[in-house]
């Protein structure tokens, strides 16, 4: 009896922790879409400006931002339908600075970065790096999220600083 009292807990456990282990990459899978969404609606929410103002090519780059997102929310989904954890990287060449600009542009009027002062130095001649930039996008957006729950616990200023540099 004990041991079918034992067999039937440790059964529980595993279940227990399958479940426990669903819910916290149904967490993070959520966090990670949440990411380009917020790209998305940062540039729906600043899209009526640059209409206002008649800002052609504002118009165009945030559409062109947002049809971006949209297709890396794609491919994020995709990517979890591949069982092979070797999963290829789509590297091209790009600015790391452009995309630590673009991501800064369109979180900073977040409301979890409302309050907060933001110090932003990048190196002017940064060259051309061989990146995928929709997952450098996505460690950035972390990162900011996380930078601003951090900050939102200090009292009085709060400063998020983000700088680039090349490396050797």
């Amino acid at each position: 009896r004990d041991i079918v009292e034992s067999r039937g807990y440790q059964d529980m456990m595993v279940r227990l922790d399958r479940n426990s282990t669903r819910g916290a990459m149904a967490a993070d899978i959520g966090h990670e879409i949440n990411n380009f969404l917020a790209v998305v609606l940062g540039n729906l929410e600043l899209l009526p400006r640059s209409i206002a103002k008649g800002d052609e090519p504002g118009i165009k780059k945030k559409l062109d931002t947002m049809k971006s997102n949209v297709e890396k929310i794609a491919r994020f989904a995709d990517g979890l339908m591949v069982e092979s954890p070797n999963e290829e990287v789509a590297c091209v060449a790009a600015s790391v600075n452009q995309i630590v600009e673009n991501v800064i542009a369109f979180l900073r009027y977040q409301n979890r970065f409302d309050g907060v002062d933001w110090v932003v130095q990048l190196q002017p001649d940064l060259p051309a790096a061989e990146l995928d930039d929709a997952r450098v996008q996505q460690v950035l957006v972390n990162l900011l999220y996380n930078a601003a729950e951090a900050v939102g616990e200090i009292e009085g200023n709060q400063v998020i600083t983000i700088a680039t540099k090349a490396g050797e």
